[in-house]
């Protein structure tokens, strides 16, 4: 819904801008970003209210899943 307002009054592209968020981390860390940090930044981009709930490294080395939430 704010993808499509956004859309339709500011001329957004919401897959344009994943993409060029996409380079711009990855060139920066070496390793692509996961959908979640790029749903939180798209989110914040479109002055949405956000939470982000994010796990830590397990015990074992292995990476948690973190979630976003918005009032899309």
């Amino acid at each position: 819904m704010a993808r499509e307002a956004a859309a339709k009054d500011k001329n957004y592209d919401s897959r344009h801008t994943r993409e060029r968020m996409q380079v711009e981390f990855t060139g920066k860390f070496g390793k692509p970003a996961y959908d979640w940090q790029l749903d939180t930044a798209e989110a914040l981009l479109l002055s949405l209210d956000t939470v982000i709930i994010a796990g830590n490294m397990s015990r074992d080395g292995t990476e948690a899943r973190s979630r976003t939430f918005t009032s899309w």
